[in-house]
Order: C-alpha cells, then structure tokens, then sequence
C-alpha cells in the first residue's frame, strides 16, 4: 500500500497536467504511473516529446507500481486537499482510500497491469553536464515571458543556455540572464512548462548527450525532485551576441526612481491597445521625461525622472508590453542610442533586456492646394482630364482591406467554433468509452472472470 498527502498529490498532479497528451491515440500518454519505494513515491507523465516525473514524500509498506489514468484519478480527489490518501490493490483491483471527517472514502480505479511504458533513455556516467545554482527555475520563468510561443522558428518557442547564462527572444526583444556556471556549451531547450509549474528552488544538475539510436539530442533536467526529460531543439539559436549594442554606442540614458516605476505601470496597463505594435513615445523633457500614447496624444505621462548624457535627437518608441514587462521585472534603467537607430537595453534587473525601438512613419502634413484659375475652353471637343485623387484611392484601398480583414476574421471565428464543436465531441467520446470500460470491469468482478 502507498499512502502521501492529499495536498502534495494535488499539487504533482498539477505539474504532470502540463505533460498529460489527453488527446493522444497513444494510451501512456494519457496515464499517470505511480512507483513507490519506501518513503519516496514517484508519479511520472510522459507525451511524444517529453516526461516528468515528480518524487514526493509518502509511505510505501512494499514496492508499489501503478498505472492510472490521469483524468480518473484527478476527479477521484474531490474537492478537499486535507488528509492523507492511499493506493493499494484489493483483488487486482487499485483501490484509491481516504479519510474524511472520521469516514474512510474509497473509489475503484482502472489499471492496466499489461500497460507497455515508454522507455527512457538513461545518460551514461560520461555525458555532458552542468551544475544548476539555487533560483535556476526562477530565472527561467522570467526567461519564459520573452519565449515567441506562436512564432514559427523551433528555435525561438526554445530557451537557449550557453556559456554566458540564460537568452530568450522573440525577434523583437531579447533577454539575457547571466548564470554562474562552468558550462560551455550552447543547446536550446523546449519551452520548459513542467518546471515552471513546479517551480523548484533547490539547486539542481543539466544534462545533455546524443542519443545512440536515433540523431536526437537529449537532455535531462533534475531540480529538487522533479526530474524533466526529453529531446533538445536541433536548430541553431539566433546569433544574439551581434544584437548587444557597444557600451559607448549608448550615449543617453533615463532611470527611474521606484516610486516613478509604479506610476508607470498603472499609466502603461491604462494605455489603449494599438496593434500590433502598441508603440509608446519616451519623450526627454526639460521636467524630465514624457511617456505619450503614440497616435493618441491624451493619454501621457510626465515623470521628473533623471536623465544623463546627450540630449537625443530622435524620440524612442517602444512596445508597451515590453516596456511594461521591463518595469515588472525590475528594470529601471533605460540606454539608448540619441539617432534612435539601436536597441534600448534595460539595466537594474536580473540581467541585461533588449528591446528594438519601433519605427512609425512620419505624420503626415496637409498643405493648402494652389487657388487653380478657371480655363475657358474654346473647342467644346477638347477632353479634359480630371487630377487623381490619390487621398481618395488611398482611403478606398483602406475600406477594401478593412472589408477583407472583417472577412479572415469572421472565418477564423467559424474555424474556431468547429474545432471546439470536435474537441466537445472527443471529449464526448471519451467519457463514453470510460463509462463502457468501468461497465465492463463491474460485469468482470461480479462474474468473476
């Protein structure tokens, strides 16, 4: 039998929701596999690309393994996180037990005793790897903010770490968070979603090796006692290091004091969207410095924050959302470039934060047209041509993409409520095929086949 407490089974669960493919034609990917040893009980999940497994304290009166579905035993938990809860086989059946109020609670679950477990690849003694300090994890969930998720590069919905530390980019901002670690190497891992669900503290150990059998690139990530496995990214990493302007490139710049970087926030989160680019204008003034809503000039902000070096000779303009996530992150110190025409690094943080400065066209100025004299036409068979209104084609080629865009949007919404219509039906089919299956165990036990 394996007893563990209810609220740390609750919380593992959570982490392997993130690896658990539902989905999946593939029946391991849909399990959760239970192994305990001792006082250590270890609950693994696994998908195509990846596994976790997360090791918690808890009791086990005999080697124990189980294979459970991970759906099942999230609804046999309930709602209460208190207690103790236990596992055990009663007639080849696993039998999930707790206590509550004085009353024992106990629920039948499914396992398989014939589910086939994909094999893990073990790294040799002799692999590549690199000691991970205290708050690894932590660096990696601000890391994780500047990831382009739905970009279509591999290597940008990656992480990079290499000898310098921690650099994640979307095209469009980058960040660099040093670590202080004897590692050399230069891999890009997935999205880490299962360590920054746990979010363990512990100081942990990166390892990485080709896999004999195939040409993938394998890692492993232990922290604390979760344990991430699975295949690293293959494409090269961005070239970043070209991106980090010169120090003495960066010839002015803007720090903010903290109670400044709080009404900064509170004025950027009230900024109306602009997409795609949602640009800001950090205007140098002689009060200190001016944050105006580009294209929107009622909404600005004037902070008497300090400046130094020259006085530029070109507004920057910076996305909103990077702005603000620099402010969130603890940067208070902005470098620029006085032509405008380099990044802005963002100082006072974790590490160092790039953003690239967007570059709106120019307003546009409306002259008076010249007062034409009327031209008396003596031949009545003389065409006249009339001038082109170009601000008036202009303004129709607007409306066309408008009424095109309203189109994409108005089928995108279609294609959206289809695929939710099919997943509503896959999820109905399953619980069909869950409700047949405990229908046929139930006739099984009473039968006694």
């Amino acid at each position: 039998m394996v007893k563990v407490e209810k609220s740390v089974l609750a919380r593992a669960l959570n982490v392997l929701g993130r690896v658990v493919c539902r989905t999946s034609p593939v029946v391991a990917h849909q399990l959760v596999r239970i192994v305990g040893r001792e006082r250590v009980i270890s609950l693994s999940a696994c998908n195509s690309d990846e596994m976790m497994t997360v090791r918690v304290d808890g009791e086990a009166s005999e080697p124990f393994e189980a294979f459970v579905g991970f759906m099942e035993l999230r609804r046999s938990l309930g709602g209460s996180r208190s207690g103790t809860v236990g596992f055990e086989f009663r007639e080849s059946a696993l039998v999930f037990s707790e206590t509550v109020r004085g009353k024992e609670r106990s629920v039948t679950l499914f396992s398989d005793p014939n589910t086939v477990w994909p094999e893990v690849e073990v790294p040799s003694a002799d692999v590549s790897c690199a000691k991970l300090p205290e708050g690894f994890s932590s660096l990696l969930a601000l890391a994780a903010q500047v990831v382009g998720r739905e970009d279509s590069r591999p290597a940008l919905r990656g992480i990079n770490l290499n000898h310098r530390g921690i650099v994640a980019t979307d095209g469009k901002q980058l960040l660099l968070l040093p670590v202080d670690w004897s590692f050399s190497e230069n891999v890009t891992i997935p999205f880490p979603l299962p360590i920054l669900t746990a979010l363990p503290q512990e100081k942990g150990v990166f390892r990485f090796w080709n896999s004999p059998d195939s040409d993938r690139q394998c890692f492993q990530m232990e922290i604390g006692g979760c344990l991430w496995q699975g295949n690293l990214i293959r494409e090269a990493y961005p070239h970043w290091e070209h991106v980090i302007p010169e120090s003495s490139a960066l010839d002015y710049s803007i720090s903010f004091t903290p109670e400044q970087v709080v009404r900064l926030i509170e004025f950027l989160k009230q900024v109306p969207d602009r997409p795609p680019y949602h640009p800001v204008e950090l205007n140098v003034v002689p009060d200190g410095v001016e944050i105006v809503a580009a294209f929107d000039s009622e909404h600005y902000l004037t902070l008497d924050a300090e400046h130094s070096g020259v006085k530029p000779r070109a507004v920057s303009v910076l996305n909103r959302n990077v702005l603000l996530r620099m402010l969130q992150q603890g940067y208070t110190r902005l470098s620029a470039n006085s032509d405008g025409s380099l990044p802005v690094v963002a100082g006072g943080g974790a590490g160092t934060y790039l953003a690239m400065p967007i570059r709106l066209p120019p307003k546009k100025q409306i002259t008076p047209e010249p007062i034409r004299e009327e031209v008396k036409m003596e031949e009545k068979n003389v065409e006249v041509t009339e001038p082109v209104d170009v601000i008036g084609e202009l303004a129709r080629s607007i409306d066309e993409l408008r009424g095109k865009l309203r189109n994409l949007l108005d089928e995108s919404a279609q294609l959206g409520r289809k695929v939710r219509e099919a997943a509503l039906q896959q999820k109905q089919k399953e619980r069909e095929f869950i409700q047949a299956r405990r229908a046929i165990e139930r006739i099984r036990t009473v039968s006694g086949f």
